[in-house]
């Protein structure tokens, strides 16, 4: 999903993913495999980095990093973005884990 939307916006990209990710978890959750899921969670993760690299080409890496990744309570490095809906109100949109 990732590759054929290379142009979509954050938002739009996470409301693909988490439904593709929460399925994928839930139809594998009774199986005790923290080491699959931490290595779906990395290929996520560095997937979701080259694509956030490739929208910025002349931008730093510090700069991707504060724009498309944020720190939320013990969790670092979470894609997440804030957006402003029609009615004005502000909507936080954040990937899950596996």
């Amino acid at each position: 999903m990732i590759k054929t939307n290379k142009t979509i916006r954050q938002a739009n990209l996470i409301g693909l993913l988490n439904p593709a990710l929460r399925g994928w978890a839930n139809y594998h959750s009774h199986v005790v495999a923290k080491k699959v899921f931490n290595q779906v969670d990395s290929a996520v993760w560095e997937m979701l980095w080259r694509w956030a690299v490739r929208r910025h080409p002349r931008k730093t890496r510090r700069w991707v990093k504060d724009r498309y990744f944020k720190v939320q309570g013990a969790r670092r490095w979470v894609f997440s973005c804030t957006e402003k809906s029609v009615d004005g109100r502000k909507r936080q949109y954040t990937l899950v884990d596996a």
